[in-house]
């Protein structure tokens, strides 16, 4: 197995009113994604940031209704903090970040790394 290099699916995107989602990954069987999320919060802050897996099999069709919860990032006053999950099994995902409330902005990166099954 090796390792990727770093990509960023998603840059300063600022998570306001509606859900913003990330670039689509794409793995191959077997391989592992980690991906890293970066969140700036004002300050004072009063959200959370939520986390959704949105999954595809063709890279066109996502099931929006249906996703996976993948936790949350507690506020905190003008903090930047960070949360690491890994992806596998799922041929197509995207990450989605949305809001706990309606005062807040905050500002999300996102990167994944994907460790790949060696052929040699």
């Amino acid at each position: 197995m090796a390792w990727t290099s770093s990509n960023q699916i998603m840059t300063a995107q600022s998570v306001a009113g509606t859900e913003i989602l990330s670039d689509a990954v794409t793995l191959t069987p077997g391989e592992i994604c980690n991906v890293q999320v970066k969140a700036v919060f004002p300050n004072p802050a009063t959200d959370n940031l939520y986390l959704r897996l949105y999954t595809s099999l063709d890279n066109s069709q996502w099931d929006t209704e249906e996703f996976r919860f993948l936790g949350s990032i507690a506020k905190g006053d003008g903090a930047t903090k960070y949360m690491t999950f890994q992806v596998f099994g799922v041929r197509y995902f995207k990450v989605g970040a949305i809001r706990s409330g309606s005062t807040d902005t905050i500002t999300t990166d996102m990167w994944e790394i994907q460790d790949g099954i060696d052929a040699s």
